[in-house]
């Protein structure tokens, strides 16, 4: 058994290791979204690091849904990958079961989101898969549209961006309340599945 490290946002070292992994597995960084103040404790990487290296994670979003009117605690797990020289020693099940014994009683439901090739992984772990939408709309241009690449490394679009999300995000039967920090990052990282 390996020890599992959570809490560690401030500690540079293993942040900065945690980025170079999800650097390595999904293309994705974390640090500007730390630096710019929206790695709030609502988001908990669990790790197992060696020798200050991360090489394992599943991270734990805290998520309140509103449903009908009632607010209910949720987590979703996200940002799980394995270093590929780890892969196949059994670390994420260490760190699924410390997250089951962390929460045990404490959240109204658990959840995730997978791509095609990891949806029979989850099952192990006693996950089922639910019902997936999508839907599209034809749209007819009939006007000019001008779009502008914003880039998100600095803290006036990152207000910028938060400013639109505020007043533009849908808000209907099932939704996710007091947690702009993850529809942040939903937000920067829309064009990586995984």
């Amino acid at each position: 058994m390996h020890n599992v490290v959570k809490d560690y946002r401030d500690n540079d070292v293993l942040r900065k290791s945690f980025n170079e992994l999800a650097g390595k597995t999904f293309g994705i960084n974390f640090e500007d979204w730390y630096q710019n103040g929206f790695w709030t404790d609502k988001y908990n990487p669990y790790s197992i690091v060696i020798e200050e290296k991360v090489v394992a994670n599943v991270s734990v979003n805290q998520t309140d849904m509103c449903f009908d009117g009632k607010v209910k605690h949720f987590i979703q797990l996200g940002t799980v990958m394995t270093d590929e020289a780890y892969r196949n020693q059994g670390l994420i099940r260490e760190i699924m079961e410390q997250i089951d014994a962390d929460y045990q009683g404490k959240v109204d439901g658990m959840y995730l989101f997978s791509n095609d090739s990891v949806v029979t992984f989850y099952p192990k772990f006693g996950f089922q898969k639910g019902a997936e939408y999508q839907y599209t709309k034809k749209i007819t241009n009939k006007g000019k549209n001008q779009f502008e690449k914003i880039v998100m490394d600095n803290a006036t679009a990152w207000r910028q961006l938060e400013n639109v999300m505020e007043q533009s995000v849908f808000h209907g039967r099932f939704d996710m309340v007091n947690n702009k920090e993850l529809n942040l990052d939903y937000s920067r990282h829309s064009r990586v599945s995984g």
